[in-house]
């Protein structure tokens, strides 16, 4: 399965608003027929996710003037994400670092699958050697923002 991950349409799914700078959005990957296709939501809106979702996400609706994060080269995200595949404790962290390599084009959702009473997204990128398996683990909104803290420590650090 290929598609492309468009990008924040600053509009409401539901409501049809504008999602103004710093509003909190709700993106989600929807399996819809034979395609992927992204939906942004308000937080007024967000019911969770919609059937046939496969990833979502939330963040902040950035500025005009927002400055633009400069995240590590492909290959160094890769070894961190390679790094984490044993590390069991750090599963919502491996999960959340595919979910941003998939929007930053890194790698492609190839499917998902159930493996004893769990769901895993199977990715491709042409640096991996072979597919890989990634469990789906959703943390909690207190553990989102200490692992999105540690991802942009260690990624903007190893960039350096």
């Amino acid at each position: 399965m290929d598609f492309e991950v468009r990008r924040l349409m600053k509009r409401c799914a539901v409501t049809d608003q504008e999602l103004r700078p710093g509003a909190v959005y709700y993106s989600a990957l929807v399996q819809e027929g034979g395609e992927i296709h992204r939906h942004d939501f308000c937080a007024e809106a967000w019911q969770g996710p919609p059937e046939r979702t496969i990833a979502w996400w939330s963040g902040h609706v950035p500025s005009h003037d927002a400055q633009r994060t400069n995240w590590a080269p492909q290959d160094v995200m890769i070894h961190l994400f390679e790094e984490l595949a044993d590390q069991t404790e750090n599963a919502d962290l491996r999960y959340l670092l595919t979910l941003l390599m998939v929007r930053r084009r890194i790698f492609r959702v190839l499917r998902t699958e159930q493996r004893d009473g769990r769901e895993y997204l199977v990715v491709h990128s042409a640096k991996l050697a072979d597919e890989a398996s990634v469990e789906v683990v959703e943390p909690n909104e207190e553990r989102k923002r200490v692992i999105r803290d540690s991802l942009q420590q260690l990624i903007v650090d190893r960039a350096a």
